[in-house]
Order: structure tokens, then sequence, then C-alpha cells
């Protein structure tokens, strides 16, 4: 046993230095898997590394200072590498928004690690020849570079940065000569929209103007491109190495790391960080059956049961074109729904308790889709060509989503009550609900068709469009880094469009039944 701590006591220092670099190889991997996955295990495991990284490479330094010993070799050569490490990846900077908010505990960090390393360097003065001593020198300076850049990159995410910023950074040139694929025009009209993109983050969207008229497909691929690069500002170091600043500094840590490595091969003594391609930002959305919680005995809602689906095409441009339509809807007259009107005259006090309409919506929506063969007819499908088992998916995901959104994320929706309160409420219901299937004129009894179930599409996408126009940027922020959400996706097309409580049309859910008066502090006469 004795000799057992005795090796580990010799191998100590390049035991925690290996573990230092594992991490940081772990999270440079996950770091960029991160921004397109919502898998539980990846953000566990990423949010270990995260933490574990720091504390490593802190824990090291000060091994480093208080051992004399550690000083000899070159182990004292680890200390500048160390505050390399606690410079962390290019791919990741923060785990979640309120990480942003502590540059200022990193920037106190940076100074005492630094006065650390210069102690372990001052101590080895004396101990090795001048080559290894300036090659620690610049080595030493890439590790204060990369350090601060992270605390910078912090910094510039947190949202009192983002709320003071006039987002300049996003002003730059495109240039006019592109590829002529239809892909590369769509990369810079999202680098145009930019700007507008972090005015409607910072919630300072209200400006007007004229919507870009796109067919879906692009608009979706758009989207994705932006709340891609909106989530590089806010957790990665892109916002950084974007400024002309940024650059030079990542100039001169590269040229030092290159002077180091030469200087220590001619020293005598022997003993590229890159962005991977990147694929479609919002790949997959949340679903929930209420049945699986329903059917069973249980007072909770079971969690477990959630899921994730394939963010498919035919879903998102679903949602781009219910979007596109509600806009050009506001000038029309008011929609009429042959099919669905009952259902649609039952929404109209959801503002007394969306998530209890929400739910029941669900739940007829579950009885009406198992009407529809698995394998329908060939004429079976929509004006724009779309088959009836597409559709029946598209609607399944969008009532499944809304589900998960209640039981999961129910801060993201406009709730007045919350949502246990709903999930109890409706299983008290749920007897009276299986009664009803029984009335031929109840809302469980409506015919299968085409129209019907095109008209249960497009109230579950206003449901979406009603809950996205009413969310708060800093909600759909902090979700980016938890591999993002439908309802982000449409919170940020709605702003393209000008719609939202942060922009210049209000959305509501219904005309009917509308309560209470909107006061002015300044009121213009001339205007009613």
């Amino acid at each position: 046993m004795g000799s057992i701590m005795k090796l580990f006591y010799e191998w100590e220092i390049q035991v925690l230095v290996l573990l230092s670099f594992m991490l940081q190889m772990f999270l440079f991997f996950t770091g960029s898997l991160r921004r397109r996955s919502i898998n539980s295990f990846l953000r566990f495991f990423t949010w270990i590394a995260y933490l574990g990284a720091d504390l490593v490479a802190v824990y090291t330094l000060g091994y480093l200072s208080r051992h004399e010993d550690a000083t000899t070799g070159l182990s004292f050569f680890w200390a500048p590498f160390l505050l390399i490490h606690l410079g962390g990846q290019d791919t990741i900077t923060a785990f979640a928004m309120e990480d942003n908010k502590l540059w200022l505990r990193h920037l106190l960090t940076l100074f005492m690690q630094v006065v650390l390393a210069l102690y372990v360097f001052w101590k080895s003065i004396d101990k090795h020849d001048v080559e290894l001593l300036v090659s620690d020198v610049f080595v030493f300076a890439t590790g204060i570079i990369k350090y601060g850049e992270r605390i910078w990159a912090l910094k510039c995410g947190s949202f009192e940065s983002l709320e003071g910023s006039t987002g300049q950074q996003y002003k730059q040139q495109v240039p006019g000569e592109v590829a002529e694929d239809p892909y590369s025009h769509i990369v810079c009209a999202a680098l145009h929209r930019m700007p507008r993109v972090f005015r409607i983050f910072t919630a300072r969207s209200g400006d007007s103007g004229t919507t870009i008229q796109e067919n879906p497909s692009n608009w979706v691929k758009r989207m994705r491109l932006e709340l891609g690069m909106m989530y590089d500002d806010l957790y990665t170091k892109s916002c950084v190495l974007r400024t002309r600043s940024g650059i030079i500094l990542r100039y001169i840590s590269q040229v030092s790391i290159m002077i180091a490595l030469a200087l220590f091969l001619t020293s005598g003594t022997r003993s590229g960080i890159g962005w991977p391609e990147r694929k479609p930002y919002l790949n997959s959305i949340g679903q929930y059956n209420f049945h699986r919680w329903l059917d069973a005995s249980s007072d909770q809602p079971r969690l477990l049961d959630t899921e994730h689906v394939e963010a498919d095409k035919e879903t998102m441009e679903c949602v781009v074109r219910g979007i596109t339509d509600f806009h050009a809807e506001i000038s029309r007259v008011p929609r009429q729904w042959p099919k669905l009107g009952g259902i649609v005259q039952e929404l109209e006090d959801i503002r007394e308790d969306f998530g209890g309409k929400v739910a029941l919506v669900h739940i007829i929506t579950e009885a009406h889709l198992i009407k529809y063969p698995l394998h329908p007819p060939s004429d079976m499908e929509t004006a724009t060509g779309t088959s009836c088992s597409v559709m029946v998916e598209v609607c399944r995901k969008l009532s499944n989503y809304m589900a998960y959104l209640l039981v999961t994320h129910p801060s993201m929706l406009p709730l007045n009550d919350s949502a246990l309160y709903t999930l109890e409420k409706m299983a008290h219901l749920f007897p009276h609900l299986i009664d009803e299937q029984q009335d031929s004129e109840g809302y469980f009894n409506i015919e299968p068709s085409m129209e019907t179930l095109q008209e249960l599409v497009d109230i579950w996408t206003k449901l979406i469009i009603y809950a996205a126009a009413k969310s708060r940027p800093e909600m759909h922020a902090a979700h980016l880094a938890r591999g993002g959400e439908l309802i982000t996706f449409a919170w940020l097309f709605l702003s393209h469009n000008f719609l939202g409580d942060a922009e210049v049309i209000k959305v509501q859910l219904t005309n009917a039944n509308q309560r209470g008066t909107i006061a002015y502090v300044f009121r213009n006469p001339a205007r009613r």
C-alpha cells in the first residue's frame, strides 16, 4: 500500500494535468454537439466537465505553488498551460445564461491564478536554462490571452451587456458577390438580418419595416442559421473572434505558442482550433401525450414519458406558413372555421385558463386523429399537395409539443394557473370527457376529412403563435443552450414579421369578450 501511495505522489502532477487536458478535449467536442442536441445525459456530463475543468486547473496551479519539488524538471512548465485550460474552449464559454453573469468572478480568478503562475515561474528561474524560461514566458502570454478571451465572451453574453450594446458588431459588410447557389444567398440574408435578430433578443425590436417574401423552406433555413448564430454569441467565443481586437489577440496567442514550441525544441530538453461543420440548428422537438398520464393511476405527470422527435421539414414549414398566413389575415376578413367552429368558440375565453384549453384541445386532437386510416387513399391530400398521413403526423407533433411545453417548460407559456393545477384539474375532468365521446354532437365525434385536419393543424399553429407572442426574450436566450425550442423559432419569425408584445403589432388570441381598457400616459387627442 505504501508503494502505491508513493507512486501516486510521484505522478500526481502528471495525472492532474492529464485530467485537465482530457476535460478540455471533452468540452471541445461536446461544446459543439450541445448546440443541436437535447440529450439529457450529454448535457449532464457536459455540465460536470464544465465545472470540473476549472476546479482541476485551479487545484493543480495551487499544488504547483505549494510544493517545492513541483518546480523541478519540466513540471513548472505546466503552470502557463493550466492558464490556457482555464481559458476554456472556443465552443463553450458558458453552460447557461447565468454563467455569463459571473464574468467579474472569472476576472478575479484570472488575477489570482496569474499571481500563482508567476510565483511558480519565479521559483524556477535559477533551475532551468534561458531558452526554456523564455519559452515558458510565451506560453504564459498565450494563457493570459486565452483566459481574457473567455472573460470577454462571458461579459458580452450577459444580459446587462446585451441591453447596453448597440448591436454595432453585427453591422458588417457582407460580400456583394457570393456564389450562385441558393444556400449562399440564404446565408447572406441571415447575416444581413442579424442586427434585427439582436434587437429582438434584447426586446428592442419595435421598429417598423417591410417583411421579406420567401418560400417557407428558405425561411426555415434562415431562421435556423439566425438562431445558431445567436447561440454562438451567447455561449461561445464567437462574438470575441469577430472583432478586430479579438482577431489580433488570437493572432498574437497563436504566434506566441509557435515561438514557445520552437524555443522548447531548441532548448535541448526532451521528456488548431477550428469550427466543425455545422448541422442545422433545432433538429428535434419535444413530445408529451396526456393520455400516458391520465390513463395511469399517478398524481404527478410522469416526465420520463417525454420524448423528442425529428423537427422535419413539413412541421417547420407548416409553422412558417401558418405565421405568414396569420400576418396576411390581419388586413382581411376574419377566417371562417366551418368544421371546427365549436372548438374555436371554446377558445374564446382562453385567457382565463390557457393551459386547460391547450390540454382539452390536445385530448380532442388525439381522439380525432385515430379515426384516420394508417394508409389513406392517394386522393386525400391538401391544396398544397400534402398527403393525409403527413398532415396527421404534423398535427400530432404540434399537439404533443404544446403538451410537452405545458409539462416541462410552463414558464414559456402565458398561464394563469400553475401547470400542476391544470393537469390535476384535467385528471378530474377526464372521466366526463370519456362520457362525452358517446355524444354524437360533441367535439369527439367530428367527421374526419382533409378540411377538418387542415383546420386542426391551423388551430395548433395559432396556439403556438399566441404563446410565442406572449413569451419573453430572456427565456428564449436561456433555452438556446439546451438545443432550442420550436416556440423560439416561432417567436423569432413572428418578430421578423413585426408581430408580438415587443413589436409594432400586438397579438391577442381573440377579439371576443374583450375586457379592460388601455390607459395611455401621454395621449394624443388627434388619435382615436
